[in-house]
């Protein structure tokens, strides 16, 4: 109750409400709280790299980072009504016993040794261990926390990437050396649209299509990127390859591409938190693939290596 006194408060005078400690009101609300029951979650764990690796890239392809994003921005309440709008910032200061400041920390910090059945101070002693903390300030946490946002000013004002540095900091010493950093490696892949400059860090193939199937997703492949599919896997499973017998080739291409994910590497059926599968794919040129660039450059490719290096790809479901 302690706790839950003194976070309303705090709350309460960030948002320039009246608080109150009239423990009947604070009695009243809290009766009327249903708490949700507490049920444990199911976790699996790796039992070694390859599993923890698929594991990895099933959870990236369950977060859809973008749709996410556009949920937070749609909450955002628009700039007209937060007109002449003003939150107060509770500056601590232990030495006032009306701020409710010790208060809430006496109470946090009491629920936490609970927990761990650590011994419990009162408020004065708790306000004896907060007199005597020292703030982390002039430190290389705050050094690295500054580098990072003169980076960030750099990427905001547009600078190029010679202006950007890699620092490396030791205050015992002192020593302060900075350098430039390396260039992200890239690679060129021909599309119909022309050549396009990608990275293992930051790109991917991305395909927006749920009903697509295995057949229309290898078409996909050669008539945009001019490759012959040899083989697609997800996770650890090839779910399509050259070497497989043609009756199970022409099985899985009519099957949508999302349930040979699904039947064969999932081995399960696709949830609502299937929104997106990441597949990796081998590939050699296509028939059509053309001899130069959209430069008229002839690539530099040698003649006797017919494979085509690509990114993952990011299909979405229809979950």
């Amino acid at each position: 109750m302690a706790f839950i006194v003194a976070s309303s408060n705090l709350r309460a005078y960030n948002y320039g409400i009246t608080g109150t400690t009239d423990l009947s009101i604070f009695h009243s609300v809290c009766s009327k709280v249903n708490v949700p029951k507490w049920a444990a979650k199911s976790v699996k764990i790796a039992a070694n790299e390859e599993e923890a690796k698929k594991m990895e890239e099933e959870r990236a392809g369950a977060m859809d980072v973008d749709h996410i994003a556009d949920e937070i921005i749609a909450q955002l309440p628009e700039p007209g009504k937060l007109a002449g709008y003003q939150m107060h910032p509770a500056e601590f200061e232990k030495d006032d016993d009306t701020n409710f400041h010790m208060d809430f920390m006496t109470a946090c910090s009491n629920l936490r040794a609970r927990n761990y059945r650590i011994t419990e101070a009162n408020a004065h002693k708790t306000k004896q261990i907060a007199g005597k903390i020292i703030p982390a300030i002039a430190t290389t946490t705050a050094l690295v926390t500054g580098l990072v946002c003169m980076e960030l000013y750099k990427i905001v004002q547009g600078k190029k990437f010679e202006d950007f540095k890699n620092a490396y900091a030791n205050l015992a010493l002192p020593l302060f050396t900075f350098s430039e950093p390396a260039v992200v490696s890239k690679n060129t892949l021909l599309t119909k649209d022309g050549p396009w400059e990608w990275s293992e860090a930051w790109d991917r193939i991305e395909i927006n299509d749920p009903n697509m199937t295995l057949a229309e997703f290898l078409e996909h492949m050669e008539s945009q990127y001019y490759c012959d599919v040899q083989m697609l896997s997800s996770g650890v499973t090839i779910l399509h390859s050259f070497f497989f017998p043609p009756s199970k080739i022409a099985e899985r291409k009519n099957m949508k591409l999302e349930d040979v994910a699904a039947q064969f590497s999932l081995k399960r059926p696709l949830t609502a938190d299937d929104k997106y599968l990441v597949f990796e794919v081998c590939a050699g040129k296509g028939d059509d693939y053309p001899e130069e660039n959209g430069d008229g450059m002839e690539e530099d490719d040698d003649d006797d290596d017919d494979d085509v290096n690509l990114p993952y790809v990011r299909f979405r479901t229809s979950m």
